[in-house]
């Protein structure tokens, strides 16, 4: 199910807005319904925003990947050089 989400920082960096989701201003009501409505009303794009939204979480939380890129971050604030 696609997500809708507000502007707060942990829940919107998780959504492509649009795409896999809907970002909303946080204390808009309006928004809300507005983007519940789109969802509601539209069984397909419910369906193309959940299948992408799946495949944004897969690609960019991949267990793997994720670990490789807190190494680095992690290395980068440390000043060490990465070894591959």
């Amino acid at each position: 199910v696609p997500a809708i989400v507000t502007e707060y920082p942990g829940p919107a960096c998780a959504i492509l807005d649009g795409e896999t989701g809907y970002v909303v201003k946080l204390y808009n009501s309006d928004e809300i319904v507005t983007a519940v409505s789109k969802l509601f009303d539209d069984r397909e794009l419910c369906k193309k925003m959940s299948e992408a939204g799946r495949r944004f979480i897969e690609e960019s939380f991949e267990q793997k990947r994720f670990m490789e890129e807190m190494v680095k971050n992690r290395e980068g604030l440390l000043g060490i050089a990465s070894v591959d």
